[in-house]
């Protein structure tokens, strides 16, 4: 293709007037290409998932601008490249490509373009006008691009090349599951000042709350600026906390000069706001904090975050407390998949599946075995159930080595470890960023069943796992690092595992139908609860405080740990 139309990142500078132009704009010139677009204040966010088109192979020279896709599929997204959900280790494995036209006018000249995705399992290479814009290992987080420089006015072309094949060098190896291809998650166009918050760069928290007992707490909210511009500029970042009435609850404002093409961590802590509402499965009460950023006094971005007062702890001795108050978990392990839609499911699928559960009487979910969607995490919030977030470090109930999805959770060549382990604090690093702020997550859990691992490897396997609870906890002090598996019966190998400051939790666990009695009685008993509606292989587990002083981790049949980690024995 020729690129002799000009570029988006010959510098302009707009007034109000002009960016507001710039809004009517984006919605007028893209129709049907750009759906659902949301200005938020100086910012443009736009759903991209409409209007793709789809072939299911690998074909040379589908990235560049002129390739005749006209003979592929038309598709929407979420998108996988199996759609049904039924046979396990009977899906395709290799490439599909997926190409988009984006239409874009002068009004984004001098503007900073990002596309967002929120997943595509699980080697994405990105493409814009045949440029190679990036390639992304991992199939459960998301990842965002600049694609600025690689625009050109009028129509331009993103391609996506994507395999799920087995890569030996990026996490899960294996697992009872199938790890079908697609863009099963949503992905987002968005425009921006130069000046602007970064991808996820909020993160919100309650540092007093639980010192004055959820009598009131100051707020603490660290935003990154990233100054794209090609000079210093004068930032001024201004925070409102809203309850959920928008009424202002608090304000903080800071300025800082911030150096061209740099990030600033601008630290902001609120005056104290007195009684707040506390989030619990029981109030799911949310507030909002609003970042607004100026340019000297031009307001030139504006960011949302929602969070929730609440605090929580976890002992060995008595169990779980939220908001200083002894709490039961009646929960479930929940996988992302729809029957008949694969991974590749709506938003709005999986907001049903948090209240169908939180109708059924539960109150607890284990994201099987992965990092769920923020539609999924949102829901728990808005719902009011508490989460257990799960990285992929899995295996598929063997130590089989380098089977093809179904292999030892650490790979048994050498060449593969230390690529394996960087993948592994990559994804748990985009987990945790893209998820921190959301109150109703309450542990980080590090893997799922580790110690299906090749017995040549596994001193490697627990010392990664020691390494993944220290960065955890760096990366947030705020809450548990776990390790996520059970013992299955007869194997004891793992009582050698170091334990030094872990605590012991035991959990009771209850079979097919994969819901406890109480849960059963519930529904019979009262119509307007939804029969248990979990696929097969779940199963439910309540903690209960009897049984927490009986699992040392010391004992045979106790879950593994290592020094710093809550351990928790959960079937999948």
């Amino acid at each position: 293709m020729t690129n002799k139309r000009p570029h988006l990142c010959a510098p302009a500078k707009f007034g109000n007037n002009t960016f507001k132009c710039l809004l009517l704009a984006v919605f007028l010139c893209c129709g049907s290409l750009l759906h659902a677009q949301v200005p938020v204040g100086g910012r443009v966010v736009t759903n991209f998932n409409q209007a793709w088109k789809f072939q299911l192979g690998d074909y040379s020279g589908a990235q560049v601008y002129g390739y005749n896709d006209t003979l592929w599929s038309s598709v929407g997204l979420p998108h996988s490249f199996d759609a049904p959900y039924f046979g396990y280790n009977q899906f395709y494995i290799g490439y599909g490509w997926y190409r988009k036209h984006l239409t874009v006018t002068t009004n984004w000249s001098g503007k900073r373009v990002f596309i967002q995705f929120e997943a595509a399992f699980q080697d994405a290479q990105v493409y814009v006008n045949g440029q190679l814009i990036g390639e992304h290992l991992g199939g459960f987080t998301g990842f965002s691009y600049d694609i600025t420089t690689n625009l050109v006015v009028g129509d331009n072309v993103v391609a996506v090349r994507l395999n799920n094949n087995w890569n030996p060098q990026v996490p899960p190896r294996g697992g009872d599951h199938t790890f079908i291809g697609g863009i099963y998650r949503n992905v987002w166009l968005v425009v921006t000042d130069p000046l602007h918050v970064t991808w996820f760069g909020t993160w919100v928290t309650t540092p007093t709350l639980a010192a004055n007992s959820g009598a009131s707490s100051t707020v603490n909210i660290q935003t990154e600026i990233l100054n794209n511009y090609s000079s210093n500029v004068t930032c001024s970042v201004q925070t409102a906390i809203l309850d959920a009435n928008s009424n202002v609850v608090a304000t903080i404002a800071s300025t800082n000069t911030i150096l061209a093409g740099t990030t600033n961590v601008f630290n902001q802590t609120s005056p104290a706001v007195s009684n707040p509402n506390l989030w619990s499965p029981a109030t799911p009460y949310l507030y909002t904090a609003v970042t607004t950023v100026y340019n000297g006094t031009n307001q030139v971005d504006s960011y949302t975050t929602s969070f929730g007062f609440r605090w929580f702890q976890w002992t060995a001795a008595n169990g779980f407390f939220l908001n200083g108050a002894h709490f039961y978990f009646h929960g479930a392990d929940v996988h992302q998949d729809h029957a008949g839609w694969s991974d590749g499911i709506a938003d709005s699928a999986s907001a049903r599946d948090v209240s169908l559960i939180k109708q059924t009487g539960l109150n607890f979910i284990r994201g099987s075995h992965y990092p769920h969607s923020t539609a999924f995490v949102n829901a728990c919030d808005t719902n009011g159930i508490c989460l257990w977030s799960e990285f992929p470090f899995w295996a598929a109930g063997n130590d089989n080595g380098e089977t093809i999805w179904n292999g030892s959770s650490y790979p048994t060549v050498a060449t593969d470890q230390a690529p394996f382990e960087a993948n592994v604090h990559q994804g748990l690093t985009e987990e945790i960023r893209i998820l921190r702020n959301h109150p109703s997550i309450i542990v980080w859990s590090m893997s799922n069943e580790p110690f299906f691992s090749a017995s040549s490897v596994f001193n490697q396997m627990t010392n990664l796992l020691g390494e993944e609870v220290a960065w955890a906890h760096q990366l947030d002090p705020n809450r548990p690092a776990a390790i996520g598996g059970k013992m299955p019966p007869g194997l004891t190998r793992l009582v050698t595992w170091p334990v030094t400051t872990a605590m012991g939790l035991r959990l009771l666990f209850f079979k097919t139908p994969a819901f406890p009695a109480w849960s059963r009685n519930t529904a019979a008993s009262n119509p307007t609860v939804p029969a248990p509606m979990i696929r097969a292989g779940a199963t439910a587990w309540r903690l209960t405080p009897e049984l927490l002083p009986m699992c040392p981790l010391n004992m045979p049949g106790a879950a593994a740990s290592v020094p710093g980690a809550v351990s928790i024995m959960a079937r999948s």
